[in-house]
């Protein structure tokens, strides 16, 4: 189970999780002190795959799942990649500069690489002056008489409970159980190259 967790933290694909979870299911199996653990983990590995396949705002529910993976697995580099997957999968969306933010935090292998492409693309957004005036975390700095300020570090069990919420809309719904999943084509190459800075 030990073992299992350290490659949780490090895993640095979806096939690398799905191997995990059938190591876990292998433990539940078989029963005995770690089988507790590993069904807790394999709970949550198998939310963070529902929330990869939501057809609603499937923008919020990935960058939820991220969160998840940081936050309830403590799996900081898959994390991190998915954050910054973003980027392709949902290059419009508003959660998108908040997820770079978030991947640089959480310790991407390209945090220059993900800077400019904050900087270039994402140059207005809130998340992106606060990473540029040295709030790594992505907080943003309040306005006199605000009280409370967002960061990149939000509660993901509120969310969880009731949806992600965008900039300025009500909370979202969250995703159902049963969906199937969506038919995405794969991400040109072109569209964003992200390497492991020297």
């Amino acid at each position: 189970m030990r073992l299992a967790q350290l490659d949780l933290k490090e895993a640095a694909t979806d096939s690398g999780l799905a191997a995990i979870g059938e190591r876990l299911l292998v433990i539940v199996r078989q029963g005995g002190a770690a089988a507790q653990g590993a069904q807790q983990t394999l709970g949550l590995l198998d939310r963070a795959d529902t929330l990869s396949r939501a057809l609603v705002t499937p923008d919020a529910f990935w960058f939820l799942r991220a969160e998840l993976l940081r936050d309830s697995l403590g799996a900081a580099r898959p994390a991190a990649l998915a954050f910054a997957e973003m980027a392709v999968r949902f290059p419009r969306s508003p959660w998108t500069p908040k997820a770079l933010v978030a991947a640089i935090a959480a310790g991407h292998p390209a945090p220059d690489s993900l800077r400019v492409l904050l900087e270039e693309r994402y140059g207005e957004s809130p998340y992106t002056l606060a990473l540029l005036m040295g709030r790594a975390d992505g907080a943003i700095p309040r306005r006199p008489g605000e009280a409370g300020a967002q960061n990149a570090d939000d509660d993901a069990d509120t969310e969880e409970r009731v949806g992600p919420r965008r900039p300025g809309g009500p909370p979202r719904p969250r995703a159902p159980q049963d969906q199937q999943r969506p038919a995405q084509p794969s991400p040109r190459p072109s569209e964003i190259q992200l390497r492991p800075d020297p």
